[in-house]
């Protein structure tokens, strides 16, 4: 990646020492305390505690620092998302890493790149000029313009469109690393099916293990058989209470009309119609 200024007057600084840190910051346009800070900080570097337990070997930071530099040659340029997936990778089988250790990662093992952090309104502005509004404008942009602004118009959106595409091919990348990460993560946790955790384990073991699975398989099943059976009783006595409520719902109803028919006499004309 291309180096700062302020890194370019701190490398200057370190080579020819006789120079005063004024004049190598009026040099490289580079305020004089910053420069200062930097050169000390470079000569003497923090001791770092600890480096036991590195999660990463050096071969494989020097491999990952590799790998930033041809995604910057590629056009990509190495994102976080895609530093931590990479990293991930390489500490397979563990456990993801926390992002707290990314960014301490960052800061003392990859100081020689120049990390840029993207405002929120370059995102919107990247977001606006999407490709479908490019191709509806331009049909009227040309009509506007002449021969030679014409051609460079041409070139400038023949361009952008490009830019738009291969910005959209690294999006899908990103969404699939990311998605192989969380399936990678849900897999660890899923996976528990095993017969015994750690030790040695002889035929016998194994066998009265499997034993005991399909043993507790078959209650299981058992259970799950009597769950059913029970609850088809208990819907079969709703069913029959539910008809012998219908039933003597009828028989109320029979004995009103009997009572009315008899009241009514055998002449009335409803006895008739009743019987």
């Amino acid at each position: 990646m291309e180096e700062s200024q302020l890194q370019k007057a701190t490398a200057w600084a370190l080579d020819n020492p006789t120079e005063s840190i004024t004049t190598t910051a009026r040099i490289f346009k580079v305020p004089p305390s910053k420069l200062r800070w930097s050169v000390t900080r470079a000569a003497k570097p923090r001791p770092r505690h600890g480096g036991h337990n590195k999660v990463l070997s050096d071969a494989q930071i020097l491999a990952l620092k590799q790998w930033i530099l041809l995604q910057y040659n590629k056009g990509l340029g190495a994102t976080r998302h895609m530093t931590y997936a990479a990293v991930c990778y390489l500490t397979k089988p563990q456990k993801p890493l926390l992002t707290s250790w990314l960014t301490k990662f960052i800061k003392n093992d990859l100081q020689d790149f120049h990390v840029i952090k993207t405002k929120p309104i370059s995102r919107l502005r990247a977001t606006a000029q999407d490709k479908t509004s490019l191709q509806q404008w331009k049909p009227k942009i040309l009509v506007l313009l002449g021969s030679p602004s014409r051609e460079r118009y041409e070139n400038w959106a023949a361009g952008t469109e490009l830019v738009l595409v291969n910005a959209q091919l690294q999006e899908l990348d990103y969404s699939i690393l990311e998605r192989q990460v969380l399936e990678q993560r849900n897999q660890r946790a899923k996976s528990r099916r095993t017969l015994q955790a750690g030790g040695v384990l002889s035929v016998e073991n194994a066998r009265h293990l499997q034993a005991q699975k399909l043993q507790k398989e078959a209650n299981k099943k058992a259970r799950k058989e009597a769950r059913i059976a029970k609850s088809a009783t208990i819907q079969a006595h709703k069913d029959l209470h539910q008809a012998g409520v219908a039933a003597r719902k009828e028989e109320r109803l029979r004995k009103k009309r009997v009572a009315v028919l008899r009241k009514a006499g055998p002449g009335s004309r409803s006895f008739g119609k009743w019987e």
